[in-house]
């Protein structure tokens, strides 16, 4: 079982405190889409409670096939987007492990969450004549100059929660993550926040357009909450992860300020968790922020009663994992599972001990070693 103890968001929680000036992104509400099959919310809390109560365990693990057996003494290439997030660390880390398992080396580049090193770490990664490549993040249709060397090269790519299109052999050939379970997360947001008020949310939901998996996140909770009778959608406010330092405080402050009724937060992901907490302080509100993930800080403030009361969590080591056994089953000439994973809000009557991330309360290193022949 993976054991997560590093606290990730370095850079970004150095400066969570800090006064960040209002930036001038406005306030947009969103048309939504229609909540998933068998999530529909009929406008009750007893529904709601519904799902909240069928989530409070892990909800989701698939069953795996056995596939072709992993190649030997391989070097492959892992892309983060920005290492300083915590998100970014898990999955990392996770592909460390599972490929460790394996007796691959692996090589970890920091995308540093700019466009341009990102070009630069897949044509190293072309230069080095890597394995394979994952791509932790990064939606691949902004790294146009990479990709195009991977694609000449012919080097696989298996993305994470990255939102790339596959493209078969000269490129991306699977994508572990989805927006179906992006819009699933946001809905149990909702459920949520709609059984813990009993029907009286007030909602202003955060939504990060600025890349592609995380819309759906906001959309699902937009959906539920406007089949609620009793709730309300103050405002869906936009915002770029780019600006999650120089301004996401600030604009949550303000947000709030304009929308005074809001009692919940609704954030597409953790990172964003600090700073959200920083502006609902600055603006005097006493609004509770739901998020979704499972990160560390993020449990820690839940824990400790700070501001955030949930978040949906998803075990972002088992993405990992997945990833490789993608690999290894696309090497061997086999297709990649269809994806899917469990999910579990996360309160703090029920959290894991401190100094771990919530991995899937399933030892499913065990699954991974029994599907890639290790014993």
């Amino acid at each position: 079982m993976i054991k997560h103890t590093r606290l990730g968001l370095i850079s970004l929680l150095a400066v969570a405190a800090v006064l960040i000036a209002a930036c001038s992104s406005s306030a947009t509400t969103s048309s939504g889409t229609s909540p998933s099959a068998g999530t529909s919310l009929t406008g009750s809390v007893t529904s709601a409670q519904q799902q909240v109560t069928a989530h409070e365990r892990a909800v989701g693990w698939p069953t795996l096939a056995i596939g072709p057996a992993p190649a030997k003494g391989k070097t492959v290439y892992i892309i983060s987007s920005d290492q300083a997030l915590e998100g970014n660390i898990r999955v990392v880390d996770g592909l460390q492990e599972a490929t460790s398992m394996l007796g691959w080396k692996s090589v970890v580049l920091d995308g540093k969450g700019s466009t341009d090193t990102q070009n630069a770490a897949f044509q190293q990664a072309v230069n080095e004549h890597a394995y394979a490549i994952f791509d932790v993040f990064i939606d691949t249709t902004s790294v146009g100059a990479g990709m195009a060397a991977v694609k000449s090269a012919k080097i696989p790519v298996v993305s994470i929660t990255s939102g790339s299109p596959t493209s078969g052999p000269d490129g991306v050939v699977a994508e572990v993550g989805s927006v179906a379970f992006n819009y699933q997360m946001g809905e149990l947001e909702a459920y949520y926040a709609i059984a813990a008020s009993k029907g009286k949310v007030n909602a202003l939901i955060m939504e990060d357009n600025s890349f592609t998996t995380a819309p759906p996140i906001a959309q699902g909770a937009d959906a539920v909450l406007k089949q609620c009778s009793s709730c309300k959608v103050d405002a869906v406010v936009t915002f770029a992860a780019a600006d999650l330092v120089t301004g996401f405080a600030g604009l949550v402050q303000t947000s709030l300020q304009r929308y005074p009724d809001v009692n919940y937060v609704f954030l597409p992901y953790d990172a964003a968790g600090s700073f959200a907490a920083t502006g609902i302080r600055q603006a005097g509100s006493s609004a509770q922020i739901v998020s979704t993930g499972g990160n560390l800080p993020n449990l820690a403030m839940i824990r400790q009663g700070q501001i955030e009361v949930a978040t949906v969590a998803e075990p972002l080591e088992y993405f990992s994992f997945l990833a490789v056994n993608d690999l290894i089953r696309y090497e061997g000439g086999a297709k990649a599972l269809p994806f899917d994973a469990p999910l579990k809000i996360l309160v703090a009557s029920d959290l894991p001990p401190a100094g771990q991330s919530w991995t899937g309360d399933s030892n499913f290193t065990g699954t991974f070693k029994t599907l890639w022949g290790l014993g």
